[in-house]
């Protein structure tokens, strides 16, 4: 399909270099010293409940943060829900967003399935090709939102989350235009081909050449021997510091 719909596959070349990026950073570069509340001011007193939710036969991690004691339903306003980047990575890099509900609202983080605390699926090209679509991610999303009665709600997305809440809003425009009440768009590209080659031919080539070819032979194959290679690790390193954060080392949250 045309890249204004996202439809059909992930493209498995963008989920690579996505999961190159984001899933393997908290391994590579080691254990925070500091944490991202120390970051923040402590605007107010939040409390937080948890859960799992059915999304196709599968269990879904869910976590909302309220204020202490909670809201009541005359009073609250929209609720926030946060989808998060990956493929591969969860909602816990977000936790700095819990103070949003400080304002009397609900914040609504979770983990996509195959991620942090949800159902992972062994192999799942072979069995649940699905999950490798991005209308399955709509749907997940949707999902949560009616299995946790949100009604209106702010919407926010971060680079792959930013794909599946920008096709959320278009492929279900009537139903969005009822319960949408704003979409933030965090580093999230419009374009899977434009997000592809942008990494491929205009990063990737600004890295000492041998950091290059780790990189680009890595991303011949998901299963690469050398995502554990000390050599293709320090050229993530390199990369991150550049292009994914400058904060060294990085807190708990990331």
């Amino acid at each position: 399909g045309s890249d204004s719909k996202f439809s059909g596959l992930v493209d498995m070349r963008v989920a690579i270099v996505v999961c190159i990026l984001l899933s393997f950073a908290t391994q590579s570069l080691g254990q925070a010293i500091f944490t991202c509340d120390s970051l923040l001011p402590r605007i107010c007193e939040v409390e937080s409940f948890e859960g799992y939710i059915k999304v196709s036969g599968r269990s879904l991690f869910f976590k909302i943060y309220t204020p202490l004691g909670g809201v009541t339903r005359e009073k609250e306003k929209p609720a926030v829900v946060v989808v998060h980047v990956g493929p591969g990575v969860g909602h816990f890099c977000y936790e700095p967003l819990k103070y949003l509900a400080c304002d009397g609202r609900r914040v609504v983080m979770y983990d996509q399935m195959g991620c942090g605390n949800s159902d992972r699926v062994s192999d799942p090209a072979t069995n649940a090709p699905e999950l490798l679509t991005i209308p399955y991610f709509v749907s997940e999303l949707d999902t949560v939102i009616q299995e946790l009665g949100l009604g209106k709600i702010h919407l926010f997305g971060q680079s792959w989350g930013g794909i599946v809440v920008q096709e959320y809003a278009y492929s279900n425009y009537s139903l969005a235009t009822n319960n949408l009440h704003s979409l933030t768009l965090a580093s999230a590209p419009a374009s899977i081909a434009g997000f592809t080659n942008g990494i491929v031919t205009e990063l990737i080539p600004t890295l000492p050449r041998i950091y290059q070819d780790l990189i680009n032979q890595a991303m011949q194959s998901p299963t690469s021997p050398l995502y554990g290679d000390p050599k293709y690790q320090a050229a993530l390193n390199y990369f991150f510091s550049l292009y994914l954060t400058r904060l060294a080392p990085w807190p708990d949250c990331m």
